[in-house]
């Protein structure tokens, strides 16, 4: 690089030693001048990975903050999840895994004149308790018969049935039911749950309700979806007392545009009492999970700072121009909240 008449010039030898380096200058007039002097240069000087890693549930969450460059800075950090998944980025990291087990999670760190370091260590992560679980298996003509876990369901008004791979929900124009399972308490859990319908949605539009909180069968928490003739989708978070619905707080989701047999995922969690935390999130199955949780809201209402059970509800607007529509649910999850 050129500076206001003088020379600077950068040179990267093969190896470290110590090196004559003589420099010849020529004036304007031709005559030239000589300078040599001794130059020690050095390796560089490979960066140490170490990193920490503690897992919740199926979440294993890393930081490799620890990591050291003698000589230098740490440029880039790599994480190998040892799952066959896509690699993380940055000096902290969260993955979560399909399925329990031991992996082996490897950090490589780069520093910023090229070099590497790497460091390994296995990881144990654990399939979160289910308070209740339920993927449908079985074929039941009417009614939803028994959860795999969490006892059997209460249902009102007819049209249930399982199918063998999903529980089925057939609903006139203008009506609405709950599915419950009562024996399921908590004053702190998540409800994961796939839903769909069978037909475009018309008219006012078709509604599920996932209810993480039900304090009797007037009183809840829940995350309600509308999906809507245009194909959107919007949710709301809401406390119902008294049989009496209050909207917390909602939000259309980005980007999700639904059609019939479109399925979505719902996370809904409720948490703690005085006062109780509510979060959701809705994708379509398929996609990524979002990062970050739709819509959160606090609430202490005094008759729902109690344990309660989880329910679904399922309504179809009386404007409705294609009745009846079925409700389709699969692979419910009911535990304790995951990151």
């Amino acid at each position: 690089r050129r500076h206001f008449g003088w020379l600077e010039e950068w040179y990267a030898y093969a190896a470290a030693g110590t090196y004559p380096i003589t420099l010849t200058v020529t004036d304007n007039l031709g005559a030239t001048g000589m300078t040599t002097q001794n130059v020690t240069v050095v390796a560089n000087q490979t960066p140490s990975a170490s990193f920490t890693a503690t897992s919740t549930g199926l979440t294993a969450s890393v930081n490799g903050t620890a990591s050291a460059d003698p000589d230098g800075t740490i440029a880039a950090y790599q994480w190998v999840w040892g799952d066959g998944t896509a690699n993380g980025l940055g000096s902290t990291a969260t993955h979560t895994y399909a399925a329990a087990g031991t992996y082996t999670v490897t950090l490589t760190v780069t520093d910023n004149r090229g070099a590497t370091g790497t460091a390994s260590q296995s990881v144990t992560v654990v399939a979160p308790t289910a308070l209740a679980q339920d993927s449908f298996t079985r074929s039941v003509a009417s009614g939803w018969g028994t959860a795999e876990v969490g006892g059997a369901w209460t249902t009102s008004g007819s049209g249930w049935s399982v199918s063998g791979d999903a529980g089925l929900l057939q609903v006139a124009a203008g009506s609405g039911y709950t599915a419950a399972l009562t024996s399921v308490s908590s004053t702190s859990a998540e409800t994961s749950v796939i839903v769909s319908t069978n037909k475009t949605p018309t008219g006012s539009g078709q509604w599920i309700s996932v209810i993480g909180r039900r304090v009797g069968t007037t009183a809840d928490y829940r995350a309600k979806l509308r999906l809507a003739a245009d194909g959107s989708v919007a949710v709301w978070l809401s406390r119902v007392q008294s049989g009496t619905e209050t909207s917390l707080t909602s939000a259309a989701v980005p980007g999700l545009t639904y059609a019939a047999n479109d399925q979505m995922q719902v996370r809904l969690q409720v948490v703690g009492t005085n006062p109780t935390t509510l979060r959701v999130k809705v994708w379509k199955v398929g996609t990524p999970e979002p990062a970050a949780w739709l819509l959160s809201a606090t609430d202490a209402t005094a008759a729902l700072q109690q344990a309660g059970h989880v329910a679904l509800y399922y309504y179809l607007s009386g404007s409705t121009t294609n009745p009846p529509v079925v409700f389709r649910t699969d692979d419910l999850w009911v535990g304790a909240p995951r990151p």
